[in-house]
């Protein structure tokens, strides 16, 4: 008997749909049939033993920082309704059904999670359960039966994935680690207790709080701007001049002027083609981004939509870093493209793209297992009847994948300099030539900061013609404070800082609320006083750190 393992027990019965077994048995924890015994985990079963569990480790001030000499490991525990921490019991139960099909078994199939995370969840019960049984991993990118069948065709050998469990294994005892550590040293240094700290959660609640700090000092600088309107055959274009002024008597003697001269000379009229890329496929955190900037879902809601989406067949797999798809997946997207067409209502987007000619944008020859999940796009299964939510978040996908296979935007852009006296002007715009992915969903948001409305028309002026000033206009503008952070450009600042994976990005901004240090103000993330403490606090500590290695470093000179 050959043992499959898995995380979840959706995903279980998925795939023992897939191989024909019997699925009459899940009420029993497993699945059986066709040679196999299928189990899941239902979640993380075994983590790091707790501090408190070392009996050689005293946790007193002195004895700190706390390093294990080798790291233990048990049962995960939870807190019951009266705040005492127990053993799961749930888990332990679904431990020994685990380990009672493992020790029948001849051999085991990991099929949990391929990536980091998944890795880890099996290896850890592997090795708790002291397993010597040979294993091999499954991949697959989304549980339609034609990639399952393919998959336990070409399962790999567990070894090859040594690295990323390696992977796994030291961040989470760097993690284990560093947060236990950080957290006791800051207590015992402030006197400030229950105010955990955390690799990728602290650095986080730096971003939020440097910006808090960013708006709390800002001082509004006044700016002026000069316009000018020239008319030509009934219609205006607004001219500019580039360089703005901060002094306002300055500003006014050059307005003056402005208005004493009655014409400017066109020097330079020059056009030139440009295109607006179609868009790439989402990964989970782009797809996060927009959901909560379109419909204000926030990172969890979304995660937990495209788990979902996933599980019903509908999408690839949604904890995904690319945004791209390799060169076998490509070849399937005409058949996932006009399917998804015609359950998706979108017969009429089918006509913006070239099926002899996609745009390869979005696709790179990658070595799948080595890159992991590829980007989120639909598996061409019908939908059928989905809630609001889901129904909004699988067309956000369904559409992308539209506009990333569509033409790119081509675009006409035209620059006109315009002299008056010493001063030159200049206006810039841009027109759609044609539209390509602009079509698919049609959205005002897509437009970029210079381009004209379809119904705009301009009047059209020639090099070396002298036209006359029909207007002019001196603007009073205030620079603005940097934005509050939302949901979706926290996960933005988080993934260009390299701050947690799309898996862990969710759960680092949930852990800010629970630990009191964040809260929502409508769509915005503001850093309560709570965690401004916890950040002052810790920025003062560095602040000293380097005053006192400056010092050690001229103390060391001098004595030189």
């Amino acid at each position: 008997m050959i043992a499959i393992i898995t995380d979840r027990a959706n995903i279980a019965k998925q795939i023992a749909s897939s191989l024909d077994m019997d699925i009459t048995t899940e009420n029993e924890g497993y699945f059986q049939g066709r040679g196999f015994t299928l189990v899941w985990t239902d979640g993380e079963l075994i983590s790091l033993s707790s501090p408190e569990g070392y009996e050689e480790n005293r946790l007193a001030k002195d004895d700190l920082p706390f390093i294990p000499q080798a790291f233990s490991f048990a049962v995960c525990k939870k807190k019951t309704a009266r705040g005492t921490v127990v053993t799961d019991k749930a888990a332990v139960k679904q431990l020994n059904r685990i380990k009672k099909v493992f020790d029948e078994c001849e051999s085991i199939v990991a099929a949990t999670d391929f990536g980091e995370a998944g890795e880890l969840l099996f290896r850890r019960i592997y090795t708790y359960l002291e397993c010597k049984k040979p294993f091999k991993r499954l991949w697959i990118n989304s549980l339609t039966l034609k990639s399952i069948r393919e998959g336990f065709q070409n399962l790999a050998e567990g070894s090859l994935y040594d690295n990323l469990y390696n992977a796994a294994d030291c961040r989470e005892k760097a993690d284990y680690l560093i947060n236990f550590n950080a957290s006791r040293v800051f207590g015992v240094a402030t006197g400030l207790v229950c105010h955990p700290l955390g690799r990728e959660q602290t650095p986080t609640l730096a971003i939020l709080c440097k910006r808090y700090h960013e708006r709390r000092n800002f001082v509004s600088i006044r700016f002026f701007e000069h316009r000018i309107s020239l008319g030509k055959d009934g219609l205006f274009l607004s001219f500019a001049l580039p360089c703005t002024m901060k002094n306002r008597r300055n500003a006014e003697k050059i307005y003056e002027h402005l208005k004493t001269l009655p014409a400017v000379q066109i020097t330079k009229v020059e056009t030139r083609s440009r295109i607006q890329p179609a868009p790439l496929f989402y990964n989970l955190t782009a797809l996060q981004k927009d959901a909560n900037e379109r419909y204000g879902f926030s990172a969890t809601q979304t995660m937990e939509i495209a788990r979902k989406l996933y599980e019903e067949k509908l999408i690839s797999h949604p904890l995904t870093e690319s945004r791209y798809i390799p060169e076998d997946i490509f070849k399937t997207v005409p058949k996932i493209i006009r399917q998804t067409a015609v359950y998706c209502k979108m017969k009429n987007s089918l006509k913006t793209i070239d099926m002899e000619n996609l745009n390869r944008r979005s696709v790179k020859k990658e070595n799948i297992r080595a890159a992991g999940h590829h980007a989120l796009i639909p598996t061409g299964t019908y939908p059928g009847y989905l809630p609001k939510n889901e129904k909004t978040v699988y067309e956000m996908i369904v559409s992308r994948m539209f506009e990333a296979f569509a033409p790119d935007c081509q675009k006409e852009i035209i620059r006109i300099e315009a002299v008056a006296g010493n001063l030159v002007f200049k206006s810039e715009q841009s027109r759609i030539i044609t539209p390509g992915w602009r079509t698919v969903q049609n959205r005002e948001e897509d437009c970029e900061e210079d381009e004209a409305k379809e119904s705009d028309i301009f009047p059209v002026f020639t090099e070396g013609e002298t036209v006359p000033i029909s207007g002019w206009n001196l603007l009073t503008k205030k620079t603005l404070p940097p934005p509050l952070y939302t949901e979706a450009s926290l996960l933005q600042a988080m993934e260009k800082a390299g701050l947690g994976t799309p898996a862990t990005r969710t759960c680092i901004i949930e852990s800010l609320f629970s630990c009191g240090y964040v809260e929502r103000q409508g769509q915005n993330l503001v850093s309560t006083e709570k965690g401004l403490v916890v950040h002052n606090h810790i920025k003062e500590h560095e602040n000293c750190r380097r005053r006192t290695l400056r010092q050690l470093g001229k103390d060391a000179c001098r004595r030189q």
